[in-house]
């Protein structure tokens, strides 16, 4: 499932399993750079909601050349506020011109019930 953990001694209960001895992380969610390091995606999407009225974001790589931000919002953000949002996400992320803005006026579908901030769809 992506998440990384330390596996533990057998239960002292006796029943029979694993157990973990430490949770290390999770993969799931981290982006890819174009020297092919690892890192999370982590754009200030407070600002969204705090400058921009953002409601509801997920960032989704779908390759190294195109990031797609869907954000929900309730108002019909102007041209300049786009171009400011995108420009202001590529910095962020260190990219130069790879994000592309999906607005939505409704929340996020989450697809069994969990709903995650980012997403990478580069399988390495």
């Amino acid at each position: 499932m992506g998440d990384w953990a330390e596996l533990g001694p057998t239960c002292s209960c006796g029943r029979p399993g694993m157990t973990l001895r430490r949770v290390l992380g999770r993969e799931r969610g981290m982006f890819v750079s174009a020297n092919g390091s690892k890192f999370w995606p982590t754009a200030g999407q407070r600002k969204l909601a705090e400058k921009w009225n953002v409601l509801q974001w997920q960032i989704i790589q779908h390759s190294l050349e195109d990031i797609e931000y869907k954000l929900v919002v309730d108002y019909d953000p102007t041209e300049e506020q786009l171009a400011e949002i995108r420009a202001w996400c590529n910095e962020q992320l260190g990219f130069k011109d790879a994000v592309r803005l999906t607005l939505l006026k409704d929340y996020i579908p989450t697809p069994a019930g969990k709903y995650e901030e980012s997403i990478c769809l580069i399988k390495s």
